[in-house]
């Protein structure tokens, strides 16, 4: 309800008829327009995160001498 009344607070208060209360100067081509152009945004945007993913994940984890103080130590009761 909130939501609604944010967006078209005249529909919901019964000011104007919901056939009325469409927008006569967007046309379905803009619509399909818009539709498309977000839907290729974020497909790019998926497979980007896919991609940067995958290369973190087959580096796997660093390798090489770490210094002592941060090399695992066995866990010991005090």
């Amino acid at each position: 309800m909130t939501a609604e009344i944010g967006r078209q607070p005249w529909l919901v208060y019964g000011l104007i008829r919901t056939a009325d209360g469409y927008s006569k100067n967007v046309s379905a081509g803009n619509t399909l327009f818009t539709l498309l152009g977000f839907m290729g945004m974020y497909s790019v945007l998926s497979i980007l995160f896919i991609v940067l993913v995958y290369r973190t994940v087959s580096e796997g984890p660093p390798t090489g001498n770490l210094p002592l103080e941060t090399q695992a130590r066995p866990l010991t009761m005090a």
